[in-house]
This record gives structure tokens, sequence and C-alpha cells, in this order.
């Protein structure tokens, strides 16, 4: 199996987590996550959230259900960012900005690989909506987008819904 290594970060920069994200496929997934669940001592694989660059005075964030997404724009724009995966519900998310300024929340998705889009459309946005938040919606269809100067145009959410 060919892929390579994501790190998941804690709102420290630390490495909490560690994955092989595949170049095809396997067993219906594209990532491998490491885990010693089985072993004296270990602990297994969960669903973290990856914070990048948010603090109290934080105003606006990034938010994406990717951790590869996630790690592409920790190191190329370096803004606030927070990154999920396989999450149920918003309540994960808000924990990591409940003491923040945060008003608007940017979600990044990649397209056509974001194969949850129904569910954050669904679920997290259902849930964000009545707390007051400004959402936006940045798609995203190559890792190049990145590095265009428009990038920080968002489309808004009723288009996407």
């Amino acid at each position: 199996m060919d892929g390579f290594f994501v790190p998941v970060y804690n709102q420290n920069g630390l490495i909490q987590g560690l994955s092989i994200h595949l170049d095809k496929p396997f067993n219906n997934t594209s990532d491998i996550w490491f885990s010693s669940n089985n072993k004296i001592n270990g602990t297994n694989a969960k669903s973290w959230i990856m914070r990048n660059n948010i603090r109290e005075s934080t105003t606006d964030i990034l938010l994406t259900d990717s951790f590869l997404l996630g790690n592409l724009l920790k190191e190329t724009i370096n803004v606030p960012t927070v990154a999920f995966q396989n999450i149920t519900n918003s309540y994960s998310i808000l924990k990591e900005i409940e003491n923040t300024n945060i008003t608007k929340i940017t979600f990044v998705l990649r397209v056509p690989q974001c194969s949850n889009l129904d569910y954050i459309i669904r679920r997290v946005f259902r849930d964000l909506i009545p707390l007051g938040y400004n959402l936006d919606v940045k798609i995203i269809k190559d890792i190049k987008d990145f590095f265009e100067e428009d990038f920080n145009v968002s489309y808004a959410l009723n288009k996407v819904a």
C-alpha cells in the first residue's frame, strides 16, 4: 500500500494522532490509523479535533472535515483552522471554540473528495446556524487553490444548502 503520513496536531502543536493517507482506498477507507489499542498500556485511535492558530481573540476560522486538508491549510496559509474526521455532531467543534470570539466559520471542502457533504449540511450546519455564527463555504477543487489570490473569497451557505 502506498501513501503518506498525516499527523493530527493538538492546540499546542503536538502530534496526538497519525494516519497513513492511502493513494488508493483499501477496505473502503483512504486512511489507516496508528493505534496500540490491544497492547499493554495502549490506546486506540479516536475522533480527534485538530486546532491551529486559535486564540481567545480569534474571530474567523476555517473548518474542514479532513485532517489532510487541515494540514494543507496549516502548512500553506497558517490561518486559524479546525479539522475533524468522523465526528457525529457539532459538540466537539463547539468545545474547541467555546472560549474565543469566533463569529465567522468558513467550511473548506475539497470536491469531489468530500464524500459526506450532505451529512455536514444536515448535522453540523443545522447545529451551528441557530447559534448566530456567520457561516460560509469555500470549495477547493485542487490543492493549488490555496495559492490563488482569491482563496479567501468564500461562497454563501445558502448557495450550498
